[in-house]
């Protein structure tokens, strides 16, 4: 499962630098057979950064990396506008990524753990804390019925994040 920031430099609207390992990362996901799958609550965190970029669009004066990188790539808010209404497909279809639903009686029971509460402590945006939580802990539910694998190495789910906050948190 890929974090937010994740997607956004697998479609280059990060840093330029961060493009080409993260593809490569992603391409040997596929190759030692893995799948790539997306949490649908991360889908709607990447459209709520793309639309904040897009209402804070500034060609002269960037004010997100979002907005930097479309200036970067030679591309201008309409292409922006158009990317975030069709990110599902291109995830699905370029980038053979599956979207997962995370059930609401997830969401609502890891929202209310400690590690959310001492997370959204430390964050400005409360949401995203929220997300964070309920994404590693998603996946870790998910390890518990991977009964096969008994080191954390050769767990079959994982959560991908750049988010070094995150996973000193963790």
């Amino acid at each position: 499962y890929l974090d937010t920031q994740i997607v956004l430099e697998l479609l280059d609207l990060q840093r330029a630098e961060d493009t080409i390992p993260t593809r490569e990362l992603i391409k040997l996901i596929y190759e030692t057979g893995g799948n790539v799958r997306l949490m649908d609550i991360t889908l709607e965190e990447i459209k709520t950064n793309i639309n904040t970029a897009i209402r804070n669009y500034d060609r002269n004066n960037p004010t997100t990396t979002i907005n930097e990188a479309c200036i970067r790539l030679g591309e201008n808010k309409t292409w922006l506008i158009s990317l975030c209404g069709n990110l599902e497909n291109i995830l699905q279809n370029d980038y053979r990524i599956n979207i997962d639903k995370v059930p609401k009686s997830d969401i609502d029971r890891f929202e209310n753990t400690d590690d959310a509460v001492q997370l959204k402590e430390m964050r400005y945006r409360k949401h995203s804390a929220i997300h964070d939580v309920v994404a590693y802990l998603y996946v870790r539910e998910k390890r518990k019925y991977d009964s096969n694998k008994k080191l954390l190495q050769k767990a079959s789910y994982w959560f991908v994040t750049a988010n070094k906050t995150l996973c000193d948190f963790n």
